[in-house]
């Protein structure tokens, strides 16, 4: 009988794609909360299953098949089969799929549904992950970058189309809350000062917030303070720093939060690095 599937989870950046995270990983017991991205994630899987709730829908990401997330769409990730799941996923910024499929000055396309099944474009991005993060890698800026873009314009090209704005009208005392907390999460804010933002009152304001966003206003700071704390991270910052300035109260505060959403300590992430020669460290 074969040992049991050891957890591991690797994030790389590529210094020619700026805007991407790259992971790989293996999870077996590990379970995602309710979290969003403020990035597409993109991703396929090797080995095994991972289950996910998207929306009010429920999907099995299986070899053979693309999960296609838009970013700030809430979901979850779990084992669906016994060994667990490994999977390959990109974590591309909406600004970089703009600038590289030349939509600039339009809103970012979005994925018709967050499970895509495409043998073809599965193993392609499977090829692409690989490309990127092997120590065969393309040695040149524009031939990774090249590569990148073809795959990904025909994975959007099939099963994404162009967004039109159609958030602005719809509930703009929400947007007004939610973007006070995107713009500076490690602001401390309180429930009433947001819900005299939106011009709600406190009780009205949880209700709507989580009915619109899938997420209550305090997942939603605690979210976007992770997000904030990796991109620090990304720069250089250590993670005890990193944690003050996105706002937590000390490191394992952040470390309890991040690994719910990125799958990895902020240690393990910050130390990601595509540049890196040898192999990748385990989890």
């Amino acid at each position: 009988m074969s040992a049991p599937a050891r957890e591991r989870a690797v994030f790389r950046r590529d210094p020619a794609l700026p805007d991407l995270d790259l992971l790989d990983a293996t999870y077996v017991t590990h379970r995602f909360s309710p979290h969003a991205h403020e990035t597409y994630a993109i991703g396929v899987c090797l080995a095994g299953a991972e289950g996910f709730s998207h929306g009010r829908g429920s999907y099995v990401l299986t070899p053979g098949c693309v999960a296609t997330l838009n970013p700030d769409e809430v979901h979850t990730g779990e084992a669906a089969a016994p060994e667990g799941w490994e999977y390959r996923m990109f974590y591309p910024h909406p600004d970089l799929v703009r600038r590289l499929l030349g939509l600039e000055g339009d809103p970012p396309p979005r994925f018709a549904a967050p499970l895509t099944e495409d043998a073809e474009a599965s193993a392609g991005l499977a090829r692409l992950h690989a490309a990127l993060c092997g120590p065969s890698r393309l040695p040149l800026d524009m031939a990774r970058t090249a590569l990148f873009t073809e795959a990904f314009a025909g994975l959007f090209r099939r099963h994404a189309r162009l967004a039109s704005p159609r958030d602005a009208a719809a509930a703009p005392g929400l947007l007004r809350a939610r973007d006070l907390m995107a713009q500076d999460p490690a602001r401390a804010l309180s429930l009433e000062e947001l819900a005299a933002v939106a011009g709600l009152s406190p009780w009205h304001f949880l209700r709507s917030f989580r009915a619109r966003f899938g997420l209550t206003p305090h997942a939603f700071l605690v979210q976007r303070r992770c997000f904030l704390a990796a991109r620090l991270l990304r720069g250089g910052t250590p993670p005890a720093q990193a944690a003050l300035e996105a706002g937590f109260t000390d490191q394992s505060h952040l470390t309890r939060h991040f690994k719910r959403i990125y799958g990895a300590p902020p240690a393990r992430y910050g130390r990601g690095n595509f540049v890196q020669e040898g192999p990748a460290p385990g989890c």
